[in-house]
């Protein structure tokens, strides 16, 4: 596997958080053909810092016509502060205009804590929306596998 990413410019001392992006499942049909085009941007929204202030620190490839794109990519993402966010956010690409699914937040600080262990499960996503909490159902707006160490 291929590893991607782009480095952060910053003063303070440097980690690097390495995430396995498997697969999703269970995607919406976001296209007129009951499909989607679905690729996953990663980025670390730094403290004091809104969404749209933050760049993408990876972006994966584009599975076109699926609900269940497979990936199998590696990215190495620079932190700077272990409380910091990491929002994983599925899109579905159009011509036009690119439209998101949902997105997870993942604290880098729980990530540290299992250090030693892989942070590896299926993540449901929140509708970027809405907000709309996740069921014990699997999410109307699909799930996504990743390993964060």
């Amino acid at each position: 596997m291929e590893m991607k990413g782009t480095k952060r410019a910053t003063k303070a001392k440097k980690k690097s958080v390495e995430i396995t992006l498997f697969e999703a499942r269970n995607l919406p049909a976001m296209d007129p053909n009951g499909l989607c085009d679905a690729f996953v941007r990663f980025f670390i929204v730094k403290e004091g810092e809104t969404r749209s202030e933050s760049i993408d620190d990876a972006r994966s490839t584009t599975k076109f016509k699926t609900r269940t794109p497979t990936w199998n990519e590696k990215f190495n993402i620079i932190v700077d502060d272990p409380f910091q966010e990491l929002i994983v956010q599925v899109d579905d690409e159009d011509i036009s205009r690119n439209e998101t699914i949902g997105r997870v937040s993942i604290m880098i600080a729980d990530v540290a804590i299992k250090k030693s262990q892989k942070f590896d499960a299926w993540f449901p996503l929140s509708h970027h929306i809405t907000k709309e909490p996740i069921t014990e159902n699997v999410s109307a707006w699909g799930e996504y596998f990743i390993s964060v160490t």
